[in-house]
């Protein structure tokens, strides 16, 4: 019996497979479509935490996708490093190295820092912006959010923010799904301080730019940027 072309190929020549493999594959790591579908996410997006990754990409399990995200680095196709939290943790972020752009052929737009270092800030071309980055999302009730504010402001007044990271201040920058979340969370920040915390939307941030004057503050119903 006639074998398919495809399979005479391969026993004629066992490295045809091989071959294939070495082009889907960089550094040694065997890429996935599905690690190249997210490494395109990220050249959108710019940034992901391990959660943002897992939802874009699909991944099933929190450890497949540390374990894909963790060779993606390893191989040079992305930078890590780590955001501090205000429990006084780390949080790993991810962005697309030139290599990696290069790869899924978009734009290199990553962050300027050397991989695994802590972020504390992000700067414009004059000034340093320490500050906080929530991405609220609209599952969150009340209380959560107003336990999320008193912890803030408990931060901000202990001195420890200063210790750890060597800025005198933070803020805490509020991404929201939409106008109206964003004037409920603006309400219910209001009714405990009108200090530290900017809001936008993920529409206005997207289409405007993070450092446009899309930014409001809990008391102020003027668009204002950052740095104004």
């Amino acid at each position: 019996m006639e074998l398919p072309g495809s399979i005479q190929l391969e026993r004629l020549y066992p490295s045809v497979k091989t071959i294939q493999m070495v082009r889907n594959s960089h550094n040694g790591f065997i890429l996935q479509d599905r690690d190249l579908h997210l490494l395109h996410e990220i050249g959108t997006m710019r940034v992901v935490d391990r959660e943002q990754a897992k939802c874009v990409a699909g991944f099933g399990s929190t450890r497949r996708v540390n374990y894909r995200l963790l060779g993606l680095t390893r191989a040079g196709l992305l930078r890590r490093f780590f955001l501090g939290t205000k429990a006084g943790g780390q949080k790993a972020l991810y962005t697309l190295s030139a290599s990696g752009a290069k790869r899924v052929d978009v734009p290199f737009r990553g962050l300027r820092r050397r991989s695994d270092e802590v972020l504390v800030a992000d700067f414009s071309p004059t000034k340093t912006l320490a500050a906080f980055l929530e991405v609220d999302l609209g599952n969150e009730g009340l209380s959560v959010w107003k336990s999320k504010v008193q912890n803030y402001l408990q931060y901000a007044i202990s001195g420890n923010f200063e210790k750890r990271f060597g800025h005198p201040q933070f803020r805490v920058l509020v991404i929201v799904s939409t106008e109206r979340r964003m004037r409920y969370l603006q309400t219910a920040t209001l009714a405990l301080t009108d200090k530290i915390f900017w809001f936008s939307t993920l529409e206005s941030v997207a289409g405007a730019g993070f450092w446009s004057p899309v930014w409001f503050r809990a008391r102020n119903g003027e668009c204002q940027s950052l740095f104004s």
